[in-house]
């Protein structure tokens, strides 16, 4: 009889100990899916140009222009990386094609008037972002960039903060634009 007793009860016991474990396991699992769901989706290409509704930003091509294709913007990003592999290490440019996704690029006939959009993922605040990425540029190999001024600016609705840059290279100098903002766990 005691056996009996013992046994019903160590059954209950393990039932309500394992119903109590499960729902702390569960309820974890659910936390930890929330706090790392991002809600980033890539933008679509129009017949006029390109939407984004995770950015809130729609953007119609001006004629003259050309907007890159998926495989042009691979390519882009090789060159890109050819370019950075004189200044990181392979781990770092491994990391970097990881966490960047290059949304849109589009230019004039000649190249050199451009508009790129690139997100960055990253667990940086925007401040410390912008001053590692005014870091960053100004040491690149081959060119030599000079931060000219800095704004608040807004486009589409969105606050961005502004980085004006003079950039020369092989004899040439550029004046760069770039508007930067933090949303989610990227950089814009």
């Amino acid at each position: 009889m005691v056996e009996e007793v013992t046994e019903e009860i160590t059954e209950e016991v393990t039932e309500e100990v394992t119903e109590e474990a499960t729902e702390e396991v569960k309820e974890e699992v659910v936390e930890e899916t929330e706090s790392t769901e991002v809600s980033y989706y890539p933008g679509v290409f129009t017949e006029t140009g390109y939407e984004s509704e995770y950015l809130g930003f729609r953007y119609t091509t001006p004629e003259g222009f050309t907007m890159a294709t998926d495989e042009e913007l691979a390519e882009y990003m090789e060159a890109g990386q050819e370019l950075l592999s004189e200044d990181f290490n392979a781990l770092q440019l491994k990391y970097a094609e990881m966490v960047t996704i290059n949304e849109l690029m589009v230019s004039d006939e000649t190249g050199i008037v451009n508009f790129n959009i690139t997100l960055e993922k990253t667990n940086a605040d925007l401040a410390e972002y912008i001053e590692l990425f005014k870091a960053q540029i100004a040491g690149l190999s081959g060119m030599t960039v000079e931060i000219v001024g800095e704004e608040e600016v807004e486009i589409a609705g969105a606050t961005y903060t502004k980085i004006l840059a003079d950039v020369e290279t092989q004899g040439v100098v550029l004046s760069q634009e770039y508007c930067l903002r933090k949303q989610d766990d990227r950089v814009v």
